[in-house]
């Protein structure tokens, strides 16, 4: 008699060992590559000069997400380049605290990674 005669289930237990460690080596190689794409864009911004446009605020929006840690915000900042094109970035609570709706002032990007904005000193 083979171990297969005593136990039905061997196979069974064999194919969901193997299930389980694909799903585990998947799970695995999703977060390598989001750790990748990460590094990836710090890099990238990290090589691009930084670059300084004159713009206006035009939305300033915080967002509430609830989870079973408590409650989280993530704050957005709109701006509006003076040629009419405008950007949206998320933001700190510390970078977004001290902003204002309608400020004229200049704002400093490095790529996709937002820098600061300086107010205008006549606003």
């Amino acid at each position: 008699m083979s171990d297969l005669d005593l136990n039905p289930y061997a196979e069974v237990g064999k194919m969901l060992n193997v299930i389980l460690h694909g799903v585990v080596w998947l799970v695995v190689a999703l977060i390598a590559l989001c750790i990748v794409r990460v590094i990836v864009i710090r890099v990238r911004n990290d090589r691009l000069l930084r670059i300084s446009s004159r713009v206006r605020i035009v939305n300033l929006e915080h967002r509430r997400r609830r989870s079973r840690y408590g409650a989280r915000y993530r704050y957005y900042a709109a701006f509006e380049f003076e040629s009419g094109d405008k950007l949206r970035i998320e933001l700190t609570f510390p970078q977004y605290d001290p902003l204002r709706m309608a400020i004229m002032g200049t704002l400093t990007l490095q790529g996709s990674r937002y820098i600061g904005f300086v107010p205008d000193s006549d606003d």
